[in-house]
């Protein structure tokens, strides 16, 4: 399907009210969108997004840009546009379109949030929001380890991801450490 940058805002713009938890959270709806449905990315360029998104620096919501900025690339003859140019404003479009209404969202909840602290109805709403933002996540989790290949037929892979996962909920160890170690066990897996 064509890309179509007013059609690559819908989507972002309609997801991003759902992104309580963090742009991570509607990784999987995307995935759906821009590679099943309309096959502006492919399943490894999606993957290779999130992944150097979670291994950089900064904010998670970096993964969109980067899909964006593949898929501008990579469809910028469609747009008339020069590959720089497509990207820069596929990523622009979906960024703008992820960022905007979630961050209005935000600031209106902070603000509703600090006039009626107290209010029971507040806080009912807190309590219940708590398990629906971390299911999101884990769902989320699995969703990018499926991407990255972890199954059962993947012992050392399955290992790894237990591993720090349990790293992390036990220990103080730096993230960097365990990004290391995965690092080091993917080149020695490697040779």
């Amino acid at each position: 399907m064509p890309l179509d940058l007013g059609q690559l805002l819908l989507i972002h713009l309609s997801l991003s009210p759902l992104t309580i938890g963090g742009a991570m959270t509607v990784a999987p709806d995307l995935h759906r969108l821009l590679v099943d449905e309309r096959g502006w990315l492919s399943e490894a360029d999606f993957t290779r997004s999130l992944t150097l998104a979670q291994a950089a620096p900064g904010p998670n919501v970096l993964y969109v840009a980067l899909a964006g900025w593949l898929i501008g690339w990579q469809h910028a003859t469609g747009l008339g546009l020069t590959p720089a140019a497509g990207a820069a404003a596929a990523a622009g479009t979906a960024l703008f379109g992820l960022l905007l209404p979630s961050s209005l969202l935000a600031c209106l909840a902070a603000h509703l949030a600090q006039r009626w602290r107290a209010h029971r109805l507040l806080q009912a709403f807190r309590r219940g929001m708590e398990p629906i933002v971390v299911a999101a996540m884990l769902g989320t989790a699995v969703f990018i380890g499926r991407g990255a290949g972890l199954s059962a037929d993947q012992p050392v892979t399955l290992a790894l991801a237990a591993g720090t996962a349990l790293a992390v909920l036990v220990t103080r160890w730096p993230t960097w450490g365990l990004l290391l170690a995965g690092a080091l066990v993917g080149a020695v897996q490697a040779a």
